[in-house]
């Protein structure tokens, strides 16, 4: 009310959706997801098994997105509409997603000039720790409906900010 800007990390308790409709202008990472699925879909997706870092960070909503989809061209007309700036932090994504099957991912460049006592810890706080064969199977193609949603965010005219999320295991300041 006082016209502040608000940047917020969503997708927990509030969606993304929701979120935009109280006002935050700026939406940090791409925990966008549940807003776009169908009950039978938020249905099956709370039959999986839980993982450790699920409350903190999931991607599994995307498993079920179509980035092509009406209900895509409708979130991305509210964000427009609300000028929303979208920080989709892709290197997180890339982390959590891809640094079980991607050797190169855990390797960043320039790894070799941070501490290792970081360098433990990432391998301590990996988030993807507990993913299934069946979670690893579908990986790239979550990402790669990420990656789609930024170019169509991107397209429509919002905003794109790069972030990094550092200290987040494999990402490098």
């Amino acid at each position: 009310r006082r016209g502040a800007r608000v940047a917020a990390h969503v997708g927990h308790s509030t969606t993304a959706s929701e979120a935009v409709s109280l006002g935050v202008d700026c939406l940090e990472h791409i925990r966008i997801g549940h807003e776009l699925l169908t009950d039978d879909q938020r249905k099956e997706l709370e039959s999986l098994p839980k993982r450790k870092h699920d409350a903190l960070i999931s991607f599994r909503p995307w498993q079920f997105i179509d980035p092509d989809s009406a209900r895509i061209d409708t979130i991305l007309e509210q964000f427009t509409n609300a000028q929303v700036r979208l920080v989709p932090t892709l290197t997180l994504s890339q982390s959590v997603l891809l640094s079980r099957i991607n050797p190169e991912v855990r390797r960043p460049p320039g790894i070799d000039t941070m501490h290792e006592a970081v360098i433990r810890r990432w391998e301590e706080s990996d988030f993807a720790v507990d993913y299934s064969d069946a979670d690893l199977a579908c990986a790239e193609e979550l990402f790669s409906k990420q990656l789609d949603f930024v170019r169509r965010a991107h397209e429509a005219g919002i905003r794109i900010i790069a972030g990094t999320d550092v200290p987040n295991p494999y990402i490098l300041p």
